[in-house]
């Protein structure tokens, strides 16, 4: 659910890129660059006027200056005059020295009363110019203000004609995406991990032991090998008696590895070592297994050969699970071979192998001695036609030619099937019914190489 929630909301975000863009486009165009364009001239009107403002400024510190100056030298001058005018009141005898003294500090006060007015006429004139200018400069930027704000507003307007137009669209991508996200958010990681269930493609790859003695292409001397592989056999006995014993397995249980048991794996290496010791004299091995179809023999690095089991992981997973195998013989019904895995495993460890062919009972018990049975409408089911001639590589494959009838009895993945041929020789009883000659061995062969016979 976490991950599906991911994955819906990046759809969602990609099915709505366009709408992204756009208003993007527009906030971008429409809102964002006019507000700029205004934002730089108001910095601008604002330096400017502060610069203006600044120099008219200056003009009149400097002119205040200049009359604090020209008010200070007329204060020292008129105190000056003052007292040379005392003095003069007080000597009754007239002083030219004073006179003369009297004469050039009145024209000196009288001078600098004309500059101090002056003066300050010309500060006051300056005074109104930075005034003005001040003045001036708020009033630009009044200007500027206003047409920030009418900006300003023009943009929210479209801004809220833009989300008229595209909000609904954002907001149904919202709604759908809150309910994935609800979902993945509320989920338990716990139960999410216990729900996942793995693909049909995966499958466990089991390797058996392969001894010198099983291969048949080596120059061993027949009772050697026969005693070789009975020493195998017994010591596998032992471990097979040994883990029967033991009631906790220190190794992983069958539900961890594959679905059978460890003591099944010790069977199946004691089956394939029996089978061995049938080759050796020529006789053919009747038992069966139901892991001898998962059977595959490859090469390893060195080149030695190496058998191995792969088993789908979902093989033993599935509610329909066929019955186990009658391989009739012509000695009696009861060399009928049956599983070897022991009724008291597990549920899983109870899975039969399929049937080859399926008897009607009476006519079984009145043909014990025959090869043949008569098949029902079910093995019809599965029985495949061979399209193609396939020649066998390994051991556990089958010959096939091109117009043989086989009976699929299981698949490996979703390119082989394991089953039997059913000769074309066919033969007809006083009662008209078919019977078809079965070959006991059973292979593998590719799926592409068959059809239904049903459906021809």
């Amino acid at each position: 659910i976490i991950d599906r929630a991911w994955s819906y909301v990046a759809d969602q975000f990609d099915a709505q890129a366009s709408i992204h863009n756009n208003l993007g486009s527009a906030i971008t165009d429409d809102i964002v660059q006019p507000l700029r364009a205004i934002f730089n001239s108001q910095q601008r009107t604002i330096r400017a006027t502060e610069q203006l403002a600044n120099r008219e400024l200056r003009f009149l510190t400097s002119k205040r200056d200049d009359l604090s100056k020209i008010k200070r030298l007329l204060h020292s001058s008129s105190r000056d005059l003052e007292k040379v005018e005392q003095l003069i009141d007080n000597d009754h005898v007239s002083n030219i020295k004073l006179s003369v003294r009297k004469r050039k500090l009145l024209e000196q006060v009288m001078k600098q009363e004309q500059a101090y007015i002056e003066e300050t006429i010309a500060t006051e004139r300056q005074r109104r110019v930075t005034d003005g200018v001040l003045r001036k400069g708020v009033e630009y930027l009044e200007v500027v203000e206003k047409q920030r704000l009418a900006h300003c507003q023009t943009a929210l307007g479209r801004f809220q004609r833009k989300i008229s137009q595209l909000g609904p669209n954002l907001n149904m991508m919202f709604e759908r995406c809150m309910n994935a996200l609800n979902d993945a958010v509320s989920v338990e990681p716990n139960e999410q991990i216990l729900v996942l269930a793995p693909i049909c493609s995966t499958s466990h790859t089991i390797y058996l032991c392969d001894f010198h003695a099983e291969n048949f292409a080596e120059v061993i001397g027949g009772q050697r090998r026969r005693w070789t592989l009975e020493r195998i056999s017994a010591v596998l006995h032992e471990y097979l008696k040994r883990s029967q014993l033991e009631t906790n397995l220190t190794l992983p249980s069958s539900a961890s590895i594959a679905n059978f048991s460890y003591a099944e794996f010790l069977e199946y290496l004691i089956y394939k070592i029996n089978g061995a010791l049938k080759s050796i004299d020529g006789a053919q091995n009747r038992e069966y297994h139901r892991l001898a179809r998962f059977q595959q023999k490859l090469k390893d690095k060195m080149g030695l050969a190496q058998t191995v089991l792969t088993v789908p992981l979902d093989e033993f997973e599935n509610g329909d699970k066929p019955s186990a195998p009658s391989l009739p013989t012509t000695s009696s019904i009861e060399d009928e071979t049956e599983p070897i895995v022991s009724d008291t495993r597990e549920p899983l460890e109870q899975y039969a192998a399929p049937r080859s062919i399926l008897c009607d009972e009476s006519q079984h018990m009145q043909n014990t001695s025959s090869s043949t049975c008569t098949s029902n409408s079910e093995t019809f089911k599965r029985i495949y036609r061979v399209l193609y001639d396939f020649t066998a590589t390994t051991e556990d494959e089958l010959d096939v030619h091109a117009g043989d009838c086989v009976l699929v009895e299981g698949k490996i993945g979703n390119d082989w099937m394991i089953g039997q041929i059913i000769s074309n020789n066919q033969m007809t009883d006083g009662d008209d019914s078919v019977k078809s000659q079965v070959n006991n061995k059973i292979g593998r062969f590719p799926t592409s190489y068959v059809a239904s016979a049903n459906n021809s």
